[in-house]
């Protein structure tokens, strides 16, 4: 390794100052010419706030190529450094115990493997692992028994709807509110056993969910439900209704 080298890898980049123990200095990488490093303690003030919302963006399932990786501060340093626009691998950085390794821990274990959750409750800040062979979507924190769902990551667990539908009540994602319109305008149901979305686009009022496979009723909701249900004797709000709302070719009208 060349002086420079050397030199360069004892000064942080941040607070510019040497150190007599480059063991405690956070490499970030080494350019042709210089190392760039940081001390611990400017290291773990810069990779904090960068961490934490790391980890929010982790319950919220916001995964992606970026997750595990960190900008080199060397860009934000004064003239005397290379401007850099070196993006370093988090499990790469030289990081000993301190008060970030968890959640860089967090991170690391939870963005590469989908069975592998954060607790959405941030005063706990445990993982919870999910049984490859569990089929339900609601999950529990065995620390702080915070509920949440796999599927969406709603917390806690909307016990009784679907994700589109908490999604829609929402109201606050442009996929909700276009969901909440359709549903407004009569054009989408939710299916009165398992709450899957359903649209309506042409045919009879007579309803076979595709997911849970049970017959029911697009004008009254009711479960199980045969024709008959529509050609009855007795008072109905259905009665004579099978082709209500479509026209003679079975259109929505």
């Amino acid at each position: 390794m060349s002086k420079i080298h050397n030199k360069t890898g004892l000064v942080c980049m941040i607070c510019d100052e040497s150190s007599k123990h480059p063991i405690d200095n956070i490499i970030f990488h080494k350019t042709r010419r210089q190392t760039h490093s940081i001390c611990m303690d400017c290291g773990v003030e810069y990779l904090r706030p960068i961490l934490k919302v790391k980890c929010n963006n982790i319950r919220k399932n916001i995964k992606n190529n970026d997750t595990c990786l960190i900008k080199c501060p060397g860009s934000y340093h004064s003239l005397k450094r290379n401007q850099c626009n070196y993006i370093a691998d988090l499990k790469d950085l030289n990081i000993k115990e301190c008060d970030i390794s968890l959640d860089i821990l967090r991170i690391l274990y939870t963005s590469k493997s989908d069975n592998l959750f954060l607790c959405p409750n941030e005063q706990c800040g445990q993982m919870i692992e999910v049984d490859i062979n569990y089929i339900r979507d609601d999950i529990v924190c065995n620390s702080c028994n915070t509920s949440m769902c796999k599927k969406c990551f709603v917390t806690p667990y909307h016990n009784g709807k679907s994700c589109i539908e908490v999604e829609m009540e929402n109201n606050d994602t442009e996929n909700g509110k276009y969901i909440l319109q359709m549903k407004n305008e009569g054009k989408l149901k939710f299916c009165p056993q398992c709450r899957t979305a359903c649209l309506k686009h042409n045919g009879c009022n007579k309803m076979i969910c595709s997911v849970c496979d049970v017959k029911w009723c697009w004008i009254c909701t009711k479960l199980n439900i045969d024709y008959s249900h529509y050609n009855t004797t007795d008072v109905s709000l259905c009665n004579g209704k099978l082709w209500e709302g479509v026209d003679e070719n079975g259109n929505e009208i």
